[in-house]
């Protein structure tokens, strides 16, 4: 995995976290939750859309 924004503060990666988490969760559970059962499809993108922009992972 690879800090694609170069944070070294863990204070800093906390909060940035905290913020894309809230803004994920305004998109997608208030805005635009499936009507239909959750995937784990649902899960792996939602995931990638919460932390995409901040690592790299080698395996995906």
């Amino acid at each position: 995995m690879r800090n694609k924004l170069g944070i070294q503060s863990v204070d800093d990666m906390n909060g940035l976290e905290l913020r894309l988490l809230h803004q994920l969760y305004e998109e997608v559970l208030i805005k635009r939750l499936p009507d239909r059962p959750l995937t784990v499809e649902d899960l792996k993108s939602w995931h990638r859309r919460w932390l995409g922009n901040v690592f790299d992972w080698a395996s995906h």
